[in-house]
């Protein structure tokens, strides 16, 4: 619940001072990092999140068959 308006604040503020420094290439390729970097991680969070939901899901499914039977 924190930590996705925290990162997205980190990234703005991190993009802004990039945007107030402007030391040409150096600015740009910190840019460019950080926009692969963020949709790399977003991806990798996001299949991680949903993996773990799924075993969840799956956890509850197990113990609702197990309590069904009782």
């Amino acid at each position: 619940m924190i930590q996705i308006p925290a990162i997205i604040l980190w990234l703005g503020w991190f993009f802004y001072e990039l945007y107030q420094q402007n030391v040409g290439e150096l600015a740009t390729g910190a840019f460019w990092g950080g926009c692969i970097g963020a949709v790399i991680g977003t991806a990798i969070g996001l299949k991680l999140h949903f993996t773990t939901q799924r075993q969840y899901q799956e956890i509850i499914d197990q113990i609702e068959d197990l309590t069904a039977g009782a």
